[in-house]
């Protein structure tokens, strides 16, 4: 990706991401919530925000952030979509992310039908350290 304007901050591109399938599951676990209980929120149905959710699946973080989406089939458009807002652009530019996971689920019986969360992190350094390259 190259440099980005996102509203009034420019980034630089991103370094790679490497994918996290523990990351994965907690936006996995966030879109099922928001497409069960018809709801679009960084909050889940209990209040909760992804630094919880990301604990739930003994993630240990020292960075996290997330983008959601619902009402758009095509994750082309979700990203699209993303890239206009600033606050999800800054996400998708933040250099100290280097790790994601992300998922869609789709309730035809919900207003938006179909639900997307990516959940951007970094793992504490000790973690980091103790994983086997």
């Amino acid at each position: 990706m190259s440099s980005r304007n996102c509203g009034y901050k420019i980034f630089t591109p991103a370094g790679q991401l490497i994918w996290n399938p523990t990351l994965a599951r907690a936006a996995l676990s966030h879109c099922v919530d928001m497409a069960t209980e018809d709801f679009v929120s960084h909050k889940g149905s209990s209040g909760k925000a992804v630094s919880y959710r990301v604990e739930e699946v003994s993630y240990t973080w020292s960075t996290v952030g997330e983008n959601i989406s619902a009402g758009r089939e095509d994750s082309e458009e979700v990203v699209a979509a993303w890239l206009l807002s600033p606050h999800h652009c800054e996400n998708i530019m933040r250099q100290s992310f280097t790790e994601i996971g992300a998922a869609c689920f789709h309730n035809k019986d919900t207003k938006y039908k179909t639900f997307w969360t990516v959940v951007f992190g970094s793992p504490k350094e000790d973690v980091k350290r103790a994983i086997p390259q």
